[in-house]
């Protein structure tokens, strides 16, 4: 079972190539820890006891390369790769933001199903209770057209028994 926070690969070579890029150009590994740390969500802590418990050792190599073209490097170069670095850097925030709208997006679709989901079971409810409503009207109109012709059945007898009544009383 793996944690939920565990790291991926990508991570961790985000994670490297910040900080070797930060080493080569002569920046302090912190800079590397906050700014992997915002694009990977995560603590500059958490981003810190990373590289030092874990990736350090696999990366010694190429630290040493690194640490080796940050001392030759004269001014220029160093200016180049502060140049290159917030390049890399704007490329980050870029990924993230990409990653940001793709994450709004699922979470969009997701909201927009479950919205999908319960409307179509409130339309169902609804069409529920319109037959339930149209049944009871159609049979109140049935029951009032059998009073209207009873009703007139009423009055017709009423007419009758009363011209009846008139007879009587002429005879």
């Amino acid at each position: 079972m793996s944690r939920k926070d565990a790291w991926s690969q990508k991570e961790d070579k985000i994670l490297a190539d910040s900080v070797l890029n930060h080493i080569k150009a002569g920046l302090p590994q912190l800079k590397a820890f906050e700014e992997t740390a915002e694009r990977l969500k995560r603590s500059k802590n958490a981003c810190g006891y990373r590289w030092n418990g874990v990736l350090r050792k696999k990366y010694k190599e190429k630290i040493e390369v690194a640490k080796q073209k940050c001392e030759t490097l004269g001014e220029t170069e160093q200016k180049y790769n502060m140049d290159k670095e917030i390049d890399y850097s704007i490329n980050l925030k870029i990924d993230e933001a990409i990653s940001i709208l793709e994450n709004l997006k699922k979470e969009g679709i997701a909201q927009l199903q479950a919205r999908y989901q319960t409307q179509t079971k409130e339309l169902e409810e609804l069409q529920g209770a319109y037959k339930r409503l149209k049944s009871d009207y159609d049979q109140i109109c049935e029951e009032y057209m059998e009073l209207g012709s009873l009703f007139k059945k009423i009055a017709n007898f009423s007419e009758r028994t009363r011209e009846l009544a008139l007879t009587e009383e002429e005879s």
